[in-house]
Formats: structure tokens, sequence, C-alpha cells
């Protein structure tokens, strides 16, 4: 946070994710937080949702090109899902489509099976949304796979 606050006077409180995959309990945290909001506190939630799978990852810097592409193309076809989920104006809705996130395609390879912890901290963040607030995003690249970081509020371009 010294990048976002060089002067260091901003208080921040850590909190862990539950140790669960399920969604919709972290839905509920973000929904518990979200009247902090409103007294200037920001809901920050540190992870890797649009891709985190270290098996799939490291091996991606010798990877060929068309392994590259495959797993490109996967990453996308993913993000492309999960914007959707998080693009529902209304809150219920989203948290409806939000909690069947491992339905979405790719989800497995993405995140793999009992390892999502990295994915917890947006559904806390998405449950502190206001209705109808948008859904915005910053591109950053690793090894030609985009990685995503969503964020609600007015600061930044998507």
């Amino acid at each position: 946070m010294i990048l976002v606050n060089p002067e260091a006077n901003l208080p921040i409180l850590q909190m862990s994710v539950l140790k669960s995959e399920d969604a919709k309990q972290h839905l509920r945290i973000g929904r518990a937080l979200r009247a902090l909001r409103n007294k200037n506190v920001a809901i920050v939630g540190s992870g890797f949702a649009s891709f985190h799978n270290l098996n799939t990852m490291i091996p991606l810097r010798s990877a060929s090109s068309d392994r590259r592409s495959e797993i490109r193309e996967m990453s996308s076809e993913w993000s492309d899902a999960l914007w959707k989920s998080l693009s529902v104006p209304k809150t219920e809705q989203k948290c409806e489509a939000l909690e069947k996130w491992r339905h979405l395609p790719f989800a497995g390879t993405m995140h793999p099976p009992s390892r999502g912890d990295h994915m917890m901290q947006l559904f806390v963040t998405a449950g502190a949304a206001f209705d109808e607030e948008p859904v915005k995003y910053y591109k950053d690249e690793y090894l030609a796979v985009n990685i995503l970081t969503y964020y609600w509020g007015d600061q930044g371009s998507s």
C-alpha cells in the first residue's frame, strides 16, 4: 500500500478469507463490510482471480508457442465468463452467478479443485460492491496470458 499512499498514514487491517471455497460465504462477508465504504474505507482483496495455477503457469516460461496459445485461449474464455458474472448489475443476481464459479469454462485449469483460495478475495470485494455499481478491471500480461484485476469504485480505467 506504500505505492498508493507513500506517507503510510493509512490504517490497514488484514483479514484472511475462509478456508472454504464457498463463494456464498465470502460474498456475505463482503456484504457485511459494504457499509464501511460509506466511511471512506477501501475493501481491498489481494489474489490472482483471473488465473492462479502455478503448475500450469511456471512451465509457460519454456512452453511451446502452441501451448502458450492454448493456455491463452482457455484463460480468455475463463475471463470472459467471469467478467459476465461480475458484470451483472443487481447484487442478488450477481451473487447467484458468482456462486456457480466452479462451473465456468476452465475453472479447474485456472484454479485447481480445492485450491481456489485466490478467488475468494474477489468474492469478498464483489460482495462489498454497491447495487448496480459497475465492475472495472486493470489488465496485465504474464507470458502472453492476460491477467485481470477487478475493482469497484471510481478510480482507474477499464
